[in-house]
Formats: C-alpha cells, structure tokens, sequence
C-alpha cells in the first residue's frame, strides 16, 4: 500500500471516530455546546474546540500545502453540530484533494512558506499533525463534557 492509500485508511477511521463524537455532541444541550469553561484553551466550548480543529486542517492542509485561498472558519458563525458537519465535510474534500496530491508526489513532499521561508514538507507529517491534532482535543471535549454533568461515549477508533 503507498503512503497515501495508508493515509486514506487512516482518514477513514478518524473520520469513523469524529462521527461518532458528532452524534454525541448532538445529545448536548445548545447552551452547553456553546457553554464556555474557565481552564479549557481556544474559547472553553465544546463548539470552539471543534472549530479549533476545523482551523488545523484549513491552515495546514487547505492554506500551506494546496496554497488555497481559504478563509479561516469564524467559531461563532457555527451554532450547532448540524453546522459543524457542513464544514467537517468541506474538510473531507480538502483532505481527499490532499490526499490525491501526496499520491501524485513521487518525494511526497509539499513547499510551503512558513515565517518567510520557503520549506518542503513531508505530506505524511502534515497529515499525522493534523489528525493527532483532532485527537488531542477530542479527548478535551469528552472531558469537558464530563464537567458539564454528561456521561461521554466511547470514541476511540478501537471501539
């Protein structure tokens, strides 16, 4: 399997676990999606978490690696799950694009700018940074669900 048929996979699953995060979410009540929580960074809400998510793959993969012109997602433009599922989906698009791209690439390799410098970047680096990303604060909103008196469901990918 290339590098990028194992990244597709890899999509798969962790799309699998966010859909299952995204029901959960659901169950929330909309004061407590949006509740902001005193200890918990980029904004303390359920939904500012999942929208910091949302800007990882819009500055990493749709900004550095495809160069497009995309404008950062603003968190109080999204008002319930429902809206964070139109833009997961957009990011779904962005990443099969990726996707496509690191397979077309025989080195794998993506220039970017980063601080006034050009770079080349391992595809696959941009791809597990994106996804970790997403994971680390999963595990915030289940917490921080937990402290707003819910019972979290398993989310894992081995489930």
């Amino acid at each position: 399997m290339t590098n990028a048929g194992f990244a597709r996979t890899q999509y798969d699953l962790v799309r699998s676990a966010r859909q299952v995060l995204l029901d959960y979410c659901a169950t929330l009540s909309p004061e407590d999606f949006v509740r902001q929580a005193p200890g918990f960074g980029k904004g303390g809400s359920v939904r500012h978490l999942l929208v910091h998510n949302i800007h990882c793959y819009e500055h990493w993969i749709a900004r550095r690696a495809l160069q497009l012109d995309r404008s950062i997602t603003v968190a109080d433009t999204i008002k319930s799950v429902v809206d964070c599922r139109v833009v997961y989906a957009e990011m779904d698009i962005l990443m099969a694009t990726f996707l496509d791209q690191l397979e077309e690439k025989e080195d794998g390799l993506f220039t970017m700018t980063i601080r006034d410098r050009s770079m080349r970047v391992d595809g696959l680096k941009l791809f597990t940074h994106t996804i970790t990303h997403e994971f680390h604060h999963k595990g915030q909103i289940l917490t921080l669900s937990r402290q707003l008196g819910y019972t979290p469901v398993d989310t894992d990918i081995m489930r």
